[in-house]
Protein backbone atom coordinates (compact mmCIF):
# COMPACT_ATOMS: atom_id res chain seq x y z
CA UNK A 1 0.00 0.00 0.00
CA UNK A 2 3.10 2.61 0.49
CA UNK A 3 4.38 1.58 -2.88
CA UNK A 4 0.71 2.24 -4.27
CA UNK A 5 0.73 5.37 -2.40
CA UNK A 6 4.21 6.61 -3.35
CA UNK A 7 3.62 5.95 -7.15
CA UNK A 8 0.20 7.51 -6.50
CA UNK A 9 2.14 10.48 -5.25
CA UNK A 10 4.88 10.32 -7.61
CA UNK A 11 1.82 10.67 -10.70
CA UNK A 12 0.43 12.96 -9.15
CA UNK A 13 3.57 15.43 -9.25
CA UNK A 14 4.13 14.00 -12.54
CA UNK A 15 0.87 15.38 -13.66
CA UNK A 16 1.24 18.78 -11.47
CA UNK A 17 4.49 19.25 -13.12
CA UNK A 18 2.81 18.68 -16.78
CA UNK A 19 -0.18 20.85 -15.99
CA UNK A 20 2.55 23.92 -15.08
CA UNK A 21 4.04 23.27 -18.36
CA UNK A 22 1.35 23.27 -20.11
CA UNK A 23 0.10 26.36 -18.36
CA UNK A 24 3.71 27.93 -19.13
CA UNK A 25 3.09 26.27 -22.86
CA UNK A 26 0.02 27.99 -23.10
CA UNK A 27 1.32 31.52 -21.84
CA UNK A 28 4.26 31.28 -24.05
CA UNK A 29 1.67 31.01 -27.34
CA UNK A 30 -0.76 34.05 -25.79
CA UNK A 31 2.75 36.02 -25.62
CA UNK A 32 3.81 34.89 -28.94
CA UNK A 33 0.46 35.98 -30.67
CA UNK A 34 0.76 39.19 -28.74
CA UNK A 35 4.19 39.90 -30.48
CA UNK A 36 2.68 38.81 -33.98
CA UNK A 37 -0.01 41.32 -33.89
CA UNK A 38 2.30 43.83 -32.67
CA UNK A 39 5.18 43.07 -35.61
CA UNK A 40 2.24 42.78 -38.05
CA UNK A 41 1.20 46.10 -36.95
CA UNK A 42 4.77 47.88 -37.10
CA UNK A 43 5.24 46.55 -40.64
CA UNK A 44 1.63 47.81 -41.69
CA UNK A 45 2.71 50.96 -40.45
CA UNK A 46 6.33 51.18 -42.11
CA UNK A 47 4.35 50.21 -45.05
CA UNK A 48 2.23 52.61 -44.89
CA UNK A 49 5.07 55.27 -43.82
CA UNK A 50 6.63 54.56 -47.08
CA UNK A 51 3.60 54.95 -49.13
CA UNK A 52 3.52 58.16 -47.45
CA UNK A 53 7.06 58.80 -48.60
CA UNK A 54 6.70 57.66 -52.01
CA UNK A 55 3.26 59.88 -52.35
CA UNK A 56 5.48 62.90 -51.28
CA UNK A 57 8.13 62.20 -53.43
CA UNK A 58 5.47 62.17 -56.45
CA UNK A 59 4.76 66.04 -55.24
CA UNK A 60 8.65 66.53 -55.67
CA UNK A 61 8.65 70.28 -57.38
CA UNK A 62 12.05 69.23 -59.11
CA UNK A 63 10.34 67.17 -62.06
CA UNK A 64 7.66 69.55 -62.57
CA UNK A 65 10.54 72.83 -62.82
CA UNK A 66 12.59 70.38 -64.53
CA UNK A 67 9.87 69.64 -67.38
CA UNK A 68 9.31 72.97 -67.15
CA UNK A 69 12.53 74.63 -68.16
CA UNK A 70 12.33 71.44 -70.91
CA UNK A 71 9.20 73.84 -72.62
CA UNK A 72 10.81 76.68 -72.41
CA UNK A 73 14.12 75.54 -73.77
CA UNK A 74 11.83 74.12 -76.78
CA UNK A 75 9.80 77.23 -77.00
CA UNK A 76 12.75 79.07 -76.98
CA UNK A 77 14.67 77.06 -79.81
CA UNK A 78 11.85 77.29 -82.14
CA UNK A 79 11.85 81.24 -81.77
CA UNK A 80 14.88 81.06 -82.52
CA UNK A 81 14.63 78.70 -85.66
CA UNK A 82 11.87 81.23 -86.75
CA UNK A 83 13.98 84.15 -86.32
CA UNK A 84 17.10 82.76 -88.07
CA UNK A 85 14.62 81.00 -91.10
CA UNK A 86 13.20 84.81 -91.28
CA UNK A 87 16.22 86.27 -91.49
CA UNK A 88 17.83 83.86 -94.43
CA UNK A 89 14.31 83.50 -95.92
CA UNK A 90 13.77 87.67 -95.95
CA UNK A 91 15.99 87.93 -99.28
CA UNK A 92 13.47 85.10 -101.20
CA UNK A 93 10.28 86.69 -99.14
CA UNK A 94 11.12 90.20 -100.48
CA UNK A 95 11.72 88.75 -103.94
CA UNK A 96 8.05 86.44 -103.81
CA UNK A 97 6.62 89.63 -102.80
CA UNK A 98 8.42 92.07 -105.46
CA UNK A 99 7.26 89.32 -108.23
CA UNK A 100 3.62 89.13 -106.65
CA UNK A 101 3.85 93.34 -106.59
CA UNK A 102 4.65 93.21 -110.40
CA UNK A 103 2.10 90.67 -111.11
CA UNK A 104 -0.92 92.57 -109.86
CA UNK A 105 -1.05 95.12 -111.85
CA UNK A 106 -0.84 92.91 -114.81
CA UNK A 107 -4.01 90.78 -113.36
CA UNK A 108 -5.45 93.89 -113.23
CA UNK A 109 -5.55 94.81 -116.64
CA UNK A 110 -6.20 91.19 -117.54
CA UNK A 111 -9.23 90.95 -115.34
CA UNK A 112 -10.47 94.37 -116.53
CA UNK A 113 -9.97 93.41 -120.36
CA UNK A 114 -12.05 90.28 -119.31
CA UNK A 115 -14.92 91.97 -117.81
CA UNK A 116 -15.25 94.66 -120.04
CA UNK A 117 -15.19 91.58 -123.30
CA UNK A 118 -18.04 90.36 -121.87
CA UNK A 119 -19.77 93.22 -121.11
CA UNK A 120 -22.36 94.30 -124.21
CA UNK A 121 -21.46 97.85 -125.13
CA UNK A 122 -23.85 100.84 -126.89
CA UNK A 123 -22.94 102.59 -129.45
CA UNK A 124 -22.67 106.21 -128.57
CA UNK A 125 -26.40 108.51 -129.24
CA UNK A 126 -24.65 110.81 -131.58
CA UNK A 127 -22.71 108.45 -133.42
CA UNK A 128 -22.58 107.90 -136.99
CA UNK A 129 -25.75 106.48 -138.58
CA UNK A 130 -26.09 102.89 -138.85
CA UNK A 131 -23.31 102.15 -136.74
CA UNK A 132 -23.66 98.58 -134.70
CA UNK A 133 -22.32 98.26 -131.55
CA UNK A 134 -19.52 96.54 -130.67
CA UNK A 135 -19.44 93.58 -128.72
Amino acid sequence: MNRLTAELTELTREAEGAKQNLIAFQDEIARLREERVRTLARLANAKARLRFQATLNGFSTDADIRALEEVRDHVNRLVAETQVSRDVGDGELEKRLGRIREAEPRARRARNSRTQAHAPRRAPADGPAGARPVR
